[in-house]
């Protein structure tokens, strides 16, 4: 958390206002799933540790997460996953006209994994 800190990141309680979601494994939670589906970019820790060693943001590329056993158990890439969400996301929040974010999440159909 220091190194978010002083770089300026915050920490936000909804997936849809996140830029990245940090996880070192696969884990099939609403969470992790619905970053997939936002077009969140999904890095572990490595990268922050990076980010802080750099003292500034570098190129998450090298750190997507992978998770062979989990990929090859469900038969899915997640950095190809990821790419098609980034390219076309599978879930949109819908705003309601005070734009307060709605509390239904509209699926798009599309490739999933």
């Amino acid at each position: 958390m220091q190194i978010l800190a002083r770089l300026g990141v915050s920490v936000v309680s909804s997936i849809a206002d996140a830029t990245h979601f940090i996880a070192d494994e696969f884990v099939r939670t609403r969470n992790m799933l619905e970053a997939i589906a936002f077009g969140k970019l999904v890095v572990t820790h490595l990268w922050i540790e990076s980010c802080g060693q750099a003292n500034c943001f570098i190129d998450e590329r090298n750190h997507i997460l992978r998770d062979a056993k989990k990929e090859k158990e469900l038969g899915f890439s997640l950095p190809v996953s990821l790419a098609r969400a980034v390219q076309h996301p599978l879930l949109r929040v819908i705003y309601d006209m005070h734009d307060e974010m709605s509390l239904e999440y509209f699926l798009i159909l599309g490739l999933w994994i």
